[in-house]
């Protein structure tokens, strides 16, 4: 049997009680399964901590590539440096090997 909704389009609490389908209307509309519920009673979202936990692969490969560059300069690891000149030049060479 279909479960039946009072509402299409809600918040998300009325979705994690079963009240509404979803939140909106796009695409990015969050259903019961998308919602996790904390011990602080908080409503939060999987897809939007997937989002913001997942690291695009080319980033990681950029971050590596300039930790080896500053290690070779003789730069400190906790040292809050710009990505320019030398350091850039030697960023370039690590990411593209």
């Amino acid at each position: 049997m279909p479960v039946l909704f009072e509402k299409t389009v809600g918040t998300r609490e009325e979705v994690f009680k079963g009240i509404a389908e979803k939140t909106s209307y796009n695409a990015d509309a969050l259903r019961k399964e998308d919602i996790v519920y904390a011990p602080g009673g908080s409503g939060s979202p999987y897809k939007s901590k997937y989002k913001v936990q997942h690291v695009p692969p080319q980033l990681k490969k950029w971050t590596k590539a300039v930790k080896k560059a500053k290690k070779e300069l003789g730069i400190k690891k906790d040292e809050m440096v710009l990505v320019k000149g030398k350091l850039a030049t030697a960023t370039r060479k690590f990411y593209s090997a």
